[in-house]
Parts: C-alpha cells; structure tokens; sequence
C-alpha cells in the first residue's frame, strides 16, 4: 500500500502540473470562445492534453513528440493507471485458486506473465523499483515539457509551478488569467 500511495501521488503531481500549466498558458482566443469549450479542455484525456498542449497553450517552442520514447513509457503509465483505478470484472481473473492435497493455493498469473517493460497488474504487486521507474517517467514527461516552452515561459513555470508552494494566478483587467504577481509582488485583489 506505501508504494500504491507513491505511485498516486506522483501521477496525480503530473496531472496537477499538466492542469495548472493548461490554466496559466491557454490561448486567449481559446479561453474566450465559450465556457463549453474550455470545459471540454478541462475533461479531456491526460494523453491528449500532452500531446496537444503545444498547439492549444501559449509558450510553446515545440510539443512532446508521440513517437518518442518518454511519450511511450507515458502511454503505459496512464493505461497502468486506468487499469489500477477502473479496473472490471475480468481484471479479478488474474488469480486461479487450485486446490491440492486438500490445500487452497491462490497462483497470481500476472506475477509469472511480467516482464521489465511493464508495470504489475495489481497495486500489491508494486514494489520499489517499480516506484522509481513511475518517477523517472513522471519527470521526463514534465522535463519534456518545460524544455519545450520559450525561455520566458520556462522561467515562469519553473519559478511559480515547479519551485513555489503557492501558485499565483492573477486576471488582468481583460479578464486574461496570468500566471505570476504583479511587478509590485502582489496578487490581484
């Protein structure tokens, strides 16, 4: 269960992270066509919020590429994720009961399938080298994304996003929502 929690806590840093740079970064001319719009952006898969966050948020140099190696692990993390989370009926066949000499033995199929690409089926089975490599994954794909945003932009994320406590987000008076305080150091009021 300690290693089930790390695992949550580090996919549900890279959604937050993914969210707030969506929040900060947005176009304008997105943000302002209708609420139903931006709501869309809001439920929309993890996968494709990275994948298209270059083209839909401002910033941007260049996206993730979807054939790169950190796109690939990503992909296997959040199908790890949605599989540990929303798991069916069939995910509990995974284990046999066989009975022996009148003993009850319960064989975890999945233990004897798993090989070093993927992750194992079931939040029991996780361990610690399974834990560091989610967080390698985690990184790279917020790396990835940093190094693909302008300078300006990058050191804005870094500061407020990566390295601060309290994200501060402020409107200006269009309504635009900026990332950041104001050059006097104060939040909007």
């Amino acid at each position: 269960l300690y290693y089930n929690s790390i695992f949550t806590y580090y996919f549900m840093a890279l959604e937050g992270f993914v969210n707030l740079v969506y929040h900060a970064f947005l176009k304008p001319d997105l943000r302002k066509v209708d609420r139903q719009l931006e709501e869309r952006l809001e439920k929309m898969d993890m996968d494709l919020k990275v994948l298209l966050m270059h083209h839909l948020c401002r910033g941007f140099r260049k996206g993730i590429d979807r054939d790169s190696e950190v796109y690939r692990q990503f992909a296997k993390l959040k199908d790890y994720r949605n599989r540990v989370f929303h798991s069916g009926i069939v995910d509990s066949l995974k284990n046999v009961l066989m009975v022996e000499d009148g003993f009850l033995y319960n064989v975890d199929i999945d233990r004897f399938r798993r090989n070093n690409n993927d992750f194992p089926f079931t939040r029991k089975l996780l361990r610690k080298d399974d834990v560091l490599r989610i967080k390698h994954v985690v990184d790279s794909v917020i790396k990835e994304i940093v190094e693909g945003l302008d300078k300006e932009v990058r050191e804005m994320v870094n500061r407020y996003i990566l390295n601060d406590l309290l994200v501060p987000f402020r409107k200006d008076s269009t309504g635009q929502i900026h990332l950041g305080l104001f050059e006097n150091g104060e939040t909007e009021k």
